[in-house]
């Protein structure tokens, strides 16, 4: 018979009175033989943070199945909310200068400790050896994908990966045409970080607000919590600010575009598996761009290619960068001023000549606001228009095409009156 089912005379354990459970009493006795503490809405062990609690609760079911209660579905649902209570820690902030991994824990500096002897927010499913083979097929694959100077930075970002940092500041994007196998990549890092990524679509992201990471939780109060999310997106074509128009967002992108397919190249399906079994050489290759970051202060390898690469997409998203710099619509002019109004319809009309799609009309002023000092320009609310009026503008330009729009153009619809309707 099983030593804690219930008859006249076995030991019953001490949160178990012959009838009914102590929540309080069994959490006690539940975390002196478990490693767990619940912090910032979750459970963690020497495993990391627990994503899925059915294996937790099954611990609970096999030391409570020996005891004649009802219920124990809800029973467990009960002890589950009173451990959270019991294992509560305040605060259990990431320790950026360790990465924990299958075997143990690496430091940055390179020394190992094996074993897991402390309770921590993250584990790789990855194991560290440092005997391990080169990653030849990686390394070949990369090389045939990328230009050779961006390499380094690929690898210092997936380094930037293994530790709970933002102080790179940076999201990489791989941009092709398409079928040159860069999605291959986040296969292979899959085998790296294991349930500790997420793949997806960047329009999922930005659309659909059940697909992001919110701290607002339905039905649940709102928390402060540790947030370390990388973005590295496989794309063919370029990120967009949905209102974003400063300088930021496109400081904060490293773009690498890779190689032209060849005509004649055969792919092999089998390519993402064959990675795969080099990752533990993988990991060693991406340790050692992290080292480099961190002896860098955290300052990406950037080559002139990937500089020439952020400078182009600010352009292709923003097209206001090529309308400060086009002639015969506008003058820079250090004494010369100009309204909101008309600086906005003459970028609208150049816009219309040259077939593009014009920003709206707060967009393009927050655009110019943000990169005022690029183009030596003032926004203030001093400038006199045609009308006499005091308006807000910008000081250091000037229009030179003056674009009519129904003939109303800079008059304001409220004041004007049609000639043949005058006395």
């Amino acid at each position: 018979m099983a030593k804690n089912r219930k008859t006249p005379d076995m030991n019953l354990p001490v949160w178990f009175d012959g009838q009914n459970i102590n929540e309080a009493l069994f959490c006690e006795e539940f975390l002196q033989e478990r490693r767990i503490i619940f912090a910032n809405g979750a459970f963690f062990t020497p495993d990391g943070r627990v994503t899925d609690d059915l294996p937790l609760r099954g611990e609970i079911y096999e030391k409570l199945k020996f005891c004649a209660v009802n219920n124990i579905p809800r029973k467990i649902t009960n002890i589950l909310e009173v451990l959270k209570l019991e294992a509560q820690e305040p605060d259990f902030p990431p320790e950026q200068d360790r990465i924990h991994v299958a075997n143990g824990t690496l430091m940055l500096n390179g020394t190992f400790t094996e074993g897991k002897p402390a309770i921590v927010r993250s584990r790789l499913p990855i194991a560290y050896k440092p005997d391990a083979p080169a990653p030849v097929i990686w390394l070949n694959f990369l090389d045939g994908l990328l230009h050779a100077e961006n390499i380094p930075t690929l690898q210092e970002f997936i380094g930037y990966c293994l530790i709970p940092s933002n102080k790179g500041q940076r999201m990489m994007v791989i941009k092709g045409n398409g079928g040159e196998g860069k999605s291959q990549i986040g296969a292979v890092l899959s085998a790296i970080f294991g349930t500790n990524m997420k793949d997806g679509s960047i329009g999922k992201i930005s659309e659909n607000r059940f697909a992001r990471a919110d701290l607002e939780r339905k039905g649940k109060q709102s928390y402060q919590g540790w947030m370390f999310a990388r973005l590295l997106a496989f794309s063919n074509g370029d990120l967009q600010a949905l209102y974003d128009r400063s300088d930021g967002f496109y400081r904060r992108q490293l773009v690498l575009t890779t190689k032209e397919k060849p005509v004649d190249r055969a792919d092999d399906p089998d390519l993402a598996e064959k990675m795969k079994a080099e990752a533990e050489g993988i990991f060693l290759w991406a340790f050692e761009g992290l080292q480099r970051l961190v002896a860098n202060n955290f300052k990406f390898t950037e080559s002139d290619r990937i500089r020439e690469n952020r400078e182009a997409v600010k352009r292709d998203n923003n097209n206001i960068f090529d309308f400060m710099e086009s002639e015969g619509y506008i003058r820079r002019k250090a004494d010369a001023s100009i309204s909101s109004k008309d600086f906005y319809e003459i970028y609208r009309m150049w816009c219309e000549e040259n077939s593009l799609a014009p920003l709206k009309a707060r967009s393009f002023s927050d655009a110019m606001i943000a990169n005022a000092g690029r183009f030596n320009l003032e926004h203030c609310n001093n400038i006199t228009n045609s009308a006499g009026r005091r308006v807000w503008g910008f000081m250091g330009v000037e229009a030179v095409a003056r674009p009519h729009i129904n003939g109303f153009y800079d008059v304001s619809p409220c004041t004007y009156v049609p000639e043949n309707w005058r006395e």
